[in-house]
């Protein structure tokens, strides 16, 4: 289902890019959008240029009355403010008539707004975890095509370009997003079957539809993290919290999933830093699965913790299959997956090190690697600028 729902998407996406009617990219992208959603009707709220106003781009012809343009503290107003899809599944009563539940689009590119797509539901709906990253690629798709539209830079060369990185991503997506929920299903069947004879088998598969489904969550938040990143609404809090400590206890959790890898973790000191604790974490989890995922098993990784050039200073480094020179400058680039022969069968949307890259950045840091071939290795570092800190030396093995 996930996997027809994005073709359809990329196809759309292939197609508006030879229109040459922004009026026709709109139909397209909200007929596309009824579509994704399972929607009764929908249409397009088009901003007009250097205005706050809009005008009707698109109605499609189930739409059973004459849409109203948005008013200024409505709902168009509320998604508009957010740029991500606001779902509305109690609507004013003067809508109740005509819908029970809405879908209200953002299309934008950086700052620039070309409107909103309405989706609208005769039946009240409730959106699932899998429809919000669909319809946020929908939403990037409609805006970049608009966007080359507008600019009138639609050469061959970028255009081939486009449909290539356009194709990649999605037979990419498509697969990862696939396989777990395709293993939850498995795993659910089967334990609909043994959890009445055996306790232990039960817990067994349990524990793999959990791990499954993290999984799932994983790739969707990271679909969610690209989209945030591009429209510039990637949330961050900014807390005090401690260096040593977060990266001592992300070393213990991931244990299970890095079980084939020993980790040791030396300190220097003890750091206080202000930022987001969480997007830190997901940073260290993502060089330390990395560091295990490129790296045979039973060999070991190194994290290091220290002070340079007053900063706080991370370190992973493992023993694995290092970068080769052809690679080493795309390594940060969204959707890049090493074409090597130890990278190729392994799983990945290729958007870790984009999210991480854009997180220190955040935080005012740097993330750094540099690595050797011939099994020799990779570190991968990044830096945070500290408001306190406390020689504290420390070694683990974990």
């Amino acid at each position: 289902m996930i996997e027809a729902k994005l073709v359809l998407i990329n196809q759309n996406t292939l197609e508006a890019l030879e229109e040459l009617d922004a009026t026709k990219i709109v139909e397209r992208f909200t007929k596309t959008a009824i579509d994704v959603l399972s929607g009764d009707f929908g249409f397009m709220f088009w901003k007009l240029e250097n205005q706050n106003k809009y005008q009707i781009a698109y109605v499609s012809p189930e739409t059973p009355y004459t849409p109203k343009l948005p008013r200024k503290k409505g709902y168009n107003h509320k998604a508009s403010l957010g740029r991500i899809p606001y779902f509305i599944t109690n609507p004013k009563k003067d809508l109740l008539p005509y819908m029970k539940s809405i879908a209200i689009i953002p299309i934008f590119y950086k700052d620039h707004q070309y409107g909103n797509i309405v989706v609208c539901f005769k039946k009240k709906k409730f959106f699932s975890l899998e429809e919000k990253p669909l319809i946020m690629t929908l939403s990037n798709s409609a805006a970049q095509v608009l966007t080359i539209f507008r600019n009138h830079k639609k050469s061959e060369r970028d255009y081939i370009k486009l449909l290539r990185q356009k194709d990649e991503f999605f037979n990419i997506a498509s697969h990862e997003l696939k396989s777990p929920v395709t293993s939850i299903k498995g795993f659910a069947q089967i334990l609909e079957k043994i959890s009445e004879k055996d306790t232990t088998k039960t817990k067994y598969f349990l524990e793999k539809i959990n791990r499954q489904s993290d999984k799932l969550s994983r790739l969707i938040n990271d679909l969610l993290d690209i989209s945030r990143i591009e429209t510039g609404k990637l949330l961050f809090e900014n807390k005090k919290f401690e260096l040593e400590e977060l990266i001592e206890n992300t070393i213990e959790n991931l244990k299970v999933a890095t079980g084939t890898h020993p980790i040791s973790f030396r300190s220097d000191a003890k750091f206080w830093i202000k930022g987001d604790s969480h997007r830190i974490e997901e940073v260290l989890i993502n060089l330390i699965n990395n560091a295990a995922k490129y790296s045979p098993p039973q060999t070991k990784i190194k994290v290091s913790l220290f002070r340079k050039d007053d900063l706080a200073v991370v370190e992973v480094e493992d023993f694995g299959y290092g970068i080769s020179e052809k690679d080493k400058e795309k390594v940060f680039n969204r959707f890049f997956q090493s074409k090597n022969s130890h990278a190729k069968n392994l799983s990945g949307l290729g958007l870790g090190l984009y999210i991480s890259n854009s997180i220190v950045k955040h935080h005012k840091g740097m993330l750094n690697f540099t690595s050797k071939t011939n099994s020799e290795g990779t570190v991968f570092s990044f830096t945070l600028p500290y408001y306190k800190y406390r020689v504290n030396k420390k070694t683990l093995n974990i």
